[in-house]
């Protein structure tokens, strides 16, 4: 698998994750639940991982062996 492929399946995974999180609290709030604001900070800085694996751009990235 090449590092672009890794990439995005990660990256797709990651977001997998985090929509399921969003789901799990938003149905804990809607039952009164507090989440707390440590679990409100995790996802914060979850969706801001995110944000920058999305900009990553690979195109001036080659990977191979260094010439010695």
């Amino acid at each position: 698998m090449d590092l672009k492929e890794n990439h995005r399946i990660t990256l797709l995974n990651a977001k997998c994750s985090y929509v399921k999180s969003l789901d799990l609290i938003s149905k804990k709030m809607s039952y009164g639940e507090d989440i707390g604001e440590c679990c409100a900070r995790k996802l914060y800085l979850a969706s801001k991982l995110i944000n920058r694996l999305d900009c990553y751009d690979f195109s001036e990235k080659k990977i191979g062996r260094a010439h010695v």
